[in-house]
């Protein structure tokens, strides 16, 4: 999923709250809107082992395995950002937040994480996943 497919349903969500919002307000108000616009490539890393623990360790393993690839193909970058789900296991607890913490150190980069909802199927993670497993 593309980033400018991203914004696009972050604006239609808002879209249709701030409907809503308007259904129940008397009130007469004029609303502005501002939307910034800009590409970035991304690319998508699937990393497939025969280990079935999935822990913070394996998240760091594979971590410092894909922090190499950037650098050999586009050079220095100074910041990435990881989407996941919420699962507590591999991403939402106290070990994988200090690997956050960390990252600066160990990687020489800075990093924000955002959670998607715990369940399957919610964001592009999903979305690769489940091709992959028509694919296999």
């Amino acid at each position: 999923m593309h980033l400018i497919d991203c914004l696009q349903g972050i604006f239609e969500r808002h879209m249709i709250d701030k409907v809503t919002y308007k259904q129940w307000v008397y009130n007469d108000r004029a609303t502005l809107e501002m939307i910034g616009d800009y590409v970035v490539e991304s690319n998508n890393f699937v990393a497939i082992s025969e280990s079935l623990k999935h822990d913070t360790i394996a998240v760091h393993f594979f971590q410092r395995n894909l922090m190499s690839f950037p650098k050999e193909e586009v050079g220095e970058i100074s910041k990435t950002v990881y989407f996941s789900d919420g699962a507590s296991s591999q991403y939402k607890n106290k070990k994988n937040f200090i690997n956050l913490c960390y990252l600066k150190e160990d990687f020489v980069i800075t990093a924000e994480w955002h959670f998607f909802a715990t369940s399957h199927g919610k964001g592009p993670c999903d979305g690769i996943f489940g091709l992959l497993r028509q694919v296999f």
